[in-house]
């Protein structure tokens, strides 16, 4: 149950659906995108998102379709924005309110599965520019020696803020761009997490300490 309300941003800050339409406007997304009947049409209606807004879908779909989204801005003289994880949560909110009715069919994304997380950072090829716990490459940074705490949302919005430097990094590398599936993208997460990379480390000393002073060791 704390896995699945995790992939949908269940713990993070709510958003704010009136500060991610203006984030709609001034991000230049209204100029390729629709929504509610308003927008550009080069890029997909985003009515959709209203039920498939978790942040791991919106992760996969940045990551997809990035490299098309990057050229068609270039054709439009529109300036590539980056999103810091509030920007892109206030957006979220926006395209799919929380309150939205869920229709027939999957909700996108379930939590994943460590295992195959594991077997697609290596098929996939992320192995060969990132490290896990030393085991890797040196491209980019040791995931599971970063330090920080991330929420899926702030994942999300650190793959859309990197991934020009990334597909440049995969393209001198002949690395081909890996397509990947929402239900792919959760798994890589939930192996992310299993190597910390998305929560800080507990101290076990302090454990035994809390476990001491709140009386847990007397039973």
């Amino acid at each position: 149950l704390i896995g699945f309300l995790y992939t949908l941003n269940y713990f993070d800050a709510p958003g704010n659906p009136d500060v991610g339409a203006r984030y709609f406007a001034e991000k230049r997304c209204i100029s390729c995108h629709q929504v509610g009947g308003s927008g550009g049409v080069v890029g997909p209606n985003l009515d959709f998102l209203k039920q498939f807004a978790s942040p791991l879908f919106v992760a996969a779909a940045l990551w997809n379709h990035g490299p098309q989204m990057m050229e068609a801005m270039k054709a439009r003289g529109i300036a590539r924005p980056a999103f810091t994880a509030q920007e892109l949560r206030d957006l979220l909110v926006y395209l799919g309110p929380a309150g939205a009715a869920f229709h027939e069919g999957p909700v996108y994304v379930l939590p994943g599965g460590v295992d195959a997380g594991r077997r697609l950072f290596a098929d996939k090829r992320c192995v060969e520019c990132h490290s896990v716990g030393g085991q890797g490459g040196r491209v980019g940074p040791d995931l599971a020696e970063r330090g920080v705490k991330r929420s899926p949302i702030e994942f999300a919005a650190a793959m859309w803020n990197k991934a020009p430097a990334m597909l440049e990094a995969m393209k001198r590398r002949g690395i081909s761009v890996p397509v990947l599936r929402p239900d792919e993208m959760a798994d890589i997460v939930a192996y992310l997490y299993s190597v910390r990379y998305f929560a800080e480390p507990g101290n076990i000393r302090n454990g035994w300490t809390v476990a001491t002073y709140k009386g847990c060791l007397t039973c």
